[in-house]
């Protein structure tokens, strides 16, 4: 029987972390609930140190621990911004078989949407686990540990075997499979190594100092079938994967296309239907050999991974127009009487009528006299963040009508061997002006409407 043995990456996890990466994945591989195992090693990070699992971290450890952990923020913040700066961001919508006789062994995102922002803003839980499983000995053998433990059984009874590992999670599971923690005669089961989103990059950067990581200094078995899916501008992976000389290069580096936007495509392989899922089960059902795989589509790949393309073009269109008409309505708000000024002051006004919000603002407004010198400033920040939330909040609402169901029914027809539409371009032009018309609405209220009224 086949057996689906989820592991997470790094963040928070409790058990039944993996339950919504199962019903994703059983969109194609429809296996009995049985067959879904979970590995939740987020215990190792937890347990006290000391502990047989966790043990006492050495002064040089702790010392390396925070020399790497502002190096790969460093590197990550650099590679984010020079992504941001390269490409406009998107906003998404909302988010019949049964596979071979073999185990996959999957590493899966953290739970929710985690994006750059989350871990950015929370460092030593994203960051810093993987920094302690870089830098020490102890945690990483423990770790590893819990990877066999999961895998040890089922390999007697399944000969073919597939690791999928998704964010940091792919240096654990690239470690794991290279340093010595599965018996060669074990290893030789493992058919597929699939890594997406990979951390891979991080961990091989020549700017993290050599002596103070791991560094996965071994190279994959070659019998072993290893492909890597990455999205341009997700800055976790960095983009193609580029191995050291001495690490052989995986045996498909395929790039894809998520939200082309540096906040979500981290998290956007989970929802990319065309490109990610049905590939990774047609290599699950078909090991080198995907067209022969019932989800493999009967003209090729090709047309559905353009017509996806085409509708993530679309929506980051609307979303730079969106962004265009906003700016440009804030520069009409404040050259006509600075309205604007006005909004934030009525804002600040309402604030302070809220309970205990509007104690907090209140004491503000009256003691820290050092901030009236940037009053105006202040206020017309107040003011583009009203009509901001108010845009905002009309144009998700709108884009999500416009995009959802559209996205959504493509998603679902490309899981199987039929072929995509002709083209898209009707559905694209119509839509598009639909949302130009409902952006310029928007932006005609934000200029005409009068000053908010103060309470």
């Amino acid at each position: 029987m086949t057996h689906v043995v989820w592991v997470h990456g790094i963040g928070d996890h409790k058990a039944g972390y993996s339950d919504p990466w199962r019903m994703a994945f059983d969109r194609y591989l429809k296996l009995p609930p049985d067959s879904y195992v979970e590995v939740l090693w987020e215990t190792v990070m937890d347990a006290p140190a000391g502990t047989r699992a966790r043990a006492m971290p050495t002064q040089r450890e702790l010392a390396d621990e925070e020399a790497v952990r502002e190096e790969l923020r460093a590197i990550i913040v650099a590679r984010e911004s020079a992504m941001r700066a390269a490409a406009a961001p998107a906003t998404p919508a909302a988010p019949d078989t049964r596979g071979r006789d073999g185990d996959v062994v999957a590493w899966p995102a953290p739970r929710g949407t985690r994006g750059f922002g989350d871990w950015l803003l929370h460092a030593d839980e994203y960051l810093g686990d993987f920094v302690k499983y870089l830098v020490n000995r102890s945690i990483r053998t423990s770790v590893k540990e819990r990877f066999k433990e999961r895998l040890q059984p089922l390999i007697a009874d399944n000969p073919g075997i597939s690791v999928v590992a998704h964010s940091w999670g792919t240096v654990v599971a690239y470690d794991a499979l290279c340093s010595g923690a599965v018996l060669p005669a074990d290893l030789a089961k493992v058919q597929t190594f699939v890594t997406f989103g990979s951390a891979l990059n991080n961990a091989w950067d020549r700017r993290l100092i050599p002596a103070r990581t791991c560094r996965l200094r071994e190279s994959l078995p070659t019998t072993m079938h290893w492909i890597n899916v990455w999205s341009a501008y997700d800055p976790v992976a960095g983009g193609e994967l580029r191995t050291p000389s001495y690490i052989r290069p995986p045996d498909e580096d395929i790039e894809v296309t998520n939200w082309m936007n540096v906040i979500l495509d981290h998290g956007g392989y989970f929802v990319n239907r065309e490109e990610f899922w049905s590939r990774i089960a047609q290599e699950l059902e078909s090991p080198g050999a995907r067209p022969r795989s019932r989800f493999f589509p009967e003209r090729g790949e090709e047309g559905w991974r353009a017509r996806r393309r085409d509708r993530v073009l679309t929506l980051v269109t609307w979303r730079v127009v969106a962004i265009l008409a906003f700016a440009a309505g804030v520069i009409v708000r404040i050259r006509t009487s600075d309205r604007l000024r006005a909004d934030g002051e009525a804002v600040w006004a309402w604030l302070m009528t809220l309970p205990i919000v509007g104690g907090v603002v209140t004491f503000i407004d009256q003691h820290a006299l050092w901030l009236v010198w940037g009053e105006r400033l202040g206020a017309r920040l107040l003011g583009i963040g009203f009509w901001l939330t108010v845009l905002g909040a009309a144009y998700v609402g709108i884009s999500w009508l416009a995009f959802a169901s559209w996205h959504d029914n493509a998603g679902q027809r490309s899981t199987g061997r039929g072929h995509p539409p002709a083209s898209q371009r009707a559905i694209i032009i119509v839509s598009s002006i639909a949302m130009f018309f409902a952006i310029a609405v928007g932006i005609a209220v934000m200029i005409q409407a009068p000053a908010l009224r103060r309470p």
